[in-house]
């Protein structure tokens, strides 16, 4: 399982990671919540923060956060 956190570029602040599948799920999800807010989607960012094992419950960031996505304003 992988973990996906929102980052808000005006606070400069991540949110609570969220397991999600893979990259994909991750975007989709993203998207949604792009959709539903009454900010500027350029105001978020989608990273990946790590992984989780499912089996042993270990979680890795090596390499984290990656930049996954980035909202933009529709004209």
């Amino acid at each position: 399982m992988e973990l996906y956190s929102i980052k808000d570029t005006v606070s400069g602040t991540f949110s609570f990671p969220m397991a999600l599948k893979n990259n994909n799920v991750a975007i989709r999800y993203f998207r949604s919540f792009l959709s539903k807010t009454d900010f500027s989607p350029s105001d978020y960012q989608l990273f990946k923060v790590g992984v989780m094992n499912e089996e042993s419950g270990e979680i890795f960031t090596e390499g984290c956060p990656l930049f996954v996505e980035g909202g933009v304003n529709e004209a």
